[in-house]
């Protein structure tokens, strides 16, 4: 997820709120992502890696290693979310980066 939608709510001359009704946890290594429906945020999270859309649920799923674009996600939308949960995401890019390091 190099770029979040194109018409974010920046360039929409929208003021950013903190976006309510919005949740994200970790269970057993896969992030569900809850929003109220809004196109723009659907379009974002199709750009995730591994995404699923969980249609019982009306929620999205996407594994833990597309952490980063998890937390981009939430930083962009102003999500909130229990420390907990931010710091699995954290301690998960981390452990990606280190092991995409030892690669090179």
């Amino acid at each position: 997820m190099e770029t979040l939608a194109a018409n974010s709510y920046e360039t929409q001359g929208v003021s950013r709120l903190l976006t309510p009704n919005t949740c994200i946890s970790v269970t057993e290594g896969i992030i569900s992502i809850v929003f109220p429906f809004s196109r723009l945020m659907v379009e974002d999270v199709k750009r995730m890696p591994g995404r699923r859309f969980e249609g019982t649920g009306k929620f999205w799923t996407v594994p833990l290693s597309s952490a980063k674009e998890v937390l981009r996600f939430a930083e962009h939308y102003r999500m909130r979310f229990f420390q907990d949960t931010k710091d699995t995401l954290e301690r998960e890019v981390e452990r990606l980066a280190r092991k995409e390091d030892a690669k090179n």
